[in-house]
């Protein structure tokens, strides 16, 4: 089976998607090669975005938790950690 692309991208990771959907918004035929099982790069799956979402919401649990403890924060405020 032979396929024909104006374009081919190699690698599925935030710059791959990124331009995957911009050319295929504007007509272009693209093929998107990806050595991995899981789209999305390292970066989307184990790297930078996964380490920032994880810091940036243990930055609000202590800014709360700060609040709380100098009684500016909620009366019955609690912290579940799953």
């Amino acid at each position: 089976m032979s396929k024909s692309y104006d374009v081919l991208i190699i690698g599925s990771g935030t710059a791959g998607q990124t331009a995957a959907y911009q050319l295929n918004d504007n007509g272009i035929r693209i093929g998107l090669v990806e050595q991995s099982p899981r789209p999305g790069g390292t970066c989307a799956l184990s790297g930078c975005q996964a380490k920032k979402w994880f810091y940036e919401g243990a930055e609000k649990v202590r800014g709360e938790m700060g609040r709380f403890r100098t009684g500016n924060g909620y009366s019955s405020y609690r912290v579940s950690l799953l």
